[in-house]
């Protein structure tokens, strides 16, 4: 068994002792900023894009390929990697909900792969290439359990065309996200995925027709409007499984 905030690993994992980072006092509380409705880490005035230059108290479990992951069950202790982590995708979860109480988390697992990354800043370097909004939006994915690894590891990949659709494409050929978790709880989904997400140029689709709008890198369609269907895999890093708890 492994402690709350411990990261889950198949053999015992060393604790990786912090290393000091230039500015960040962790003796003091850890601050949230929700600017341009994205969660990011204060920290003694400095404004992290990224948790990664804080340090984990315990080491990732290595699933290979450069691609790690740890499950947190709570927030971990106060100025670690853990308690970002799990603090960014706790609040960005309960700001999403919106209305009502949000659904109690079970765990949050952080996953870290470079490749998908990779792959989300090329996009971002195109679209501010070509001109393209480069604005960052959070969005839940609900799928099956046995699935969810899978995505995390290779991205996630379009029905119809890089692979079989699952859940129907009423609304074109692309990748179906939400941006509040109750309509993948809707389908008793207990797992879901919070991705960041790039919009880029943003449609519209009518309902019943299966046509991709032309011109769009995402659309919503006019009775969704809680939804976002994005047209590649590259417009979305998933960075956390949310797992909640069951009534």
């Amino acid at each position: 068994r492994t402690s709350m905030g411990a990261c889950h690993s198949d053999q015992p994992q060393p604790c990786a002792q912090p290393r000091p980072h230039p500015g960040i006092d962790r003796t003091r509380s850890i601050k949230f900023s929700t600017d341009d409705n994205v969660i990011t880490a204060i920290v003694r005035g400095e404004r992290l894009d990224s948790a990664a230059s804080v340090e984990w108290t315990k080491s990732p479990h290595q699933l290979g390929n450069g691609v790690s992951k740890c499950e947190i069950s709570g927030p971990g202790r106060e100025g670690s990697r853990e308690m970002m982590e799990y603090s960014i995708a706790h609040l960005q979860f309960s700001k999403l909900c919106r209305t009502g109480t949000p659904p109690k988390i079970k765990s949050i697992t952080v996953y870290n792969n470079p490749k998908l990354l990779k792959r989300f800043e090329k996009k971002t370097s195109e679209f501010s290439r070509d001109g393209i909004s480069t604005k960052r939006v959070w969005v839940f994915h609900g799928t099956q359990e046995r699935l969810v690894e899978t995505i995390m590891m290779q991205g996630f990949k379009v029905g119809g065309i890089e692979t079989k659709i699952i859940n129907g494409s009423a609304f074109g050929y692309g990748i179906y996200t939400a941006t509040t978790p109750h309509y993948p709880l809707q389908y008793n989904r207990k797992t879901l995925i919070l991705s960041e997400a790039l919009e880029g140029v943003r449609g519209q689709a009518s309902s019943g027709k299966n046509i991709t709008p032309v011109s769009s890198n995402s659309w919503v369609p006019t009775n969704r409007p809680d939804w976002i269907i994005f047209q590649s895999g590259s417009q979305l890093l998933p960075r956390y499984v949310v797992k909640l708890v069951s009534p």
